[in-house]
């Protein structure tokens, strides 16, 4: 269980800090926001309220820990008027579990695939491997901590804006997914720090004996879990294998860049049959990796 923290607490700097429990104390709204992501909570005699907001404008990195709620930090500096917390849509919860008025914050994967690209499209030669790195946009989840190790999950949201795309080779033979503006990363130290992402190691490995061309990549994200590592949040690994003629195969890899397992898991996978898995992949996986 992450440790409680005051709902007057406002010194922990690091990115990690803000995945932690809060007792939320104050009747007047405080304020939490990673990226897009803005979430107000107030805390009046023996009840929670609870209000949600989208701050398209807000840089990726972005990040606001426990601050008064009629403060928006990233609107007044480019002299937009803050938003107030009077003019939120509250939700207020009133039980025995509403009175402990503690919630739990922690990150998840979308509820889609995500589709990725490298900066350029990336051929790999026959019998060889590459490795690129990505930030997959996460996903906020404020949950009400009930008794003994139990929660109820009030909201999720985005953290980063997606929008919507189909992938596949036809409208008959894909699923539907979230596109990343961003780009794929062949070194890892070219990856900006952005406190709404997590760090994805993605091995393409080419068992086939003619070259490969690849544009863009489909992971199954949530069938991914988060990890905090060196004062980072990463994802589990994906190792795409590509065989003879189009046979190709996708593993999720719970390690890190080095090959060594992850210790500190933050959240689990949203999905946790991997079989099903493989098979809804194998439908449309061809047009993961595009032929040269």
């Amino acid at each position: 269980m992450f440790p409680a923290q005051s709902g007057s607490f406002h010194t922990m700097p690091a990115m990690t800090s803000i995945w932690n429990e809060y007792t939320i104390s104050s009747n007047e709204p405080r304020l939490w926001q990673v990226g897009a992501f803005q979430l107000w909570l107030a805390g009046p005699h023996r009840e929670l309220r609870l209000a949600t907001g989208v701050d398209e404008d807000a840089d990726d990195d972005l990040l606001l820990i426990d601050k008064p709620g009629n403060l928006n930090a990233q609107n007044q500096r480019k002299g937009k008027r803050a938003l107030r917390a009077d003019e939120l849509v509250w939700k207020r919860y009133a039980s025995e579990h509403a009175a402990q008025q503690q919630v739990r914050l922690s990150p998840l994967m979308p509820d889609k695939p995500l589709v990725v690209r490298p900066e350029m499209d990336l051929i790999i030669p026959r019998r060889s491997k590459a490795v690129v790195y990505a930030m997959l946009p996460i996903w906020i989840k404020v949950e009400l901590v009930l008794k003994g190790d139990d929660f109820l999950t009030l909201c999720e949201a985005p953290s980063v804006i997606l929008s919507k795309s189909w992938f596949g080779e036809d409208t008959l033979k894909g699923t539907l997914c979230y596109a990343m503006r961003t780009t794929a990363r062949l070194n890892k130290d070219d990856l900006p720090e952005r406190t709404g992402r997590a760090i994805c190691t993605i091995v393409i490995e080419n068992r086939a004996d003619e070259n490969i061309q690849c544009r863009r990549l489909c992971l199954p994200v949530a069938n991914m879990s988060l990890y905090w590592q060196n004062d980072r949040l990463y994802s589990s690994g994906i190792h795409v294998i590509q065989t003879a003629g189009d046979d190709e195969e996708l593993d999720i890899v719970e390690k890190n860049q080095d090959g060594k397992a992850f210790s500190n898991l933050l959240t689990a996978p949203r999905q946790a049959n991997r079989n099903r898995l493989h098979r809804a992949i194998d439908s449309w996986l061809p047009s993961i990796i595009f032929r040269a």
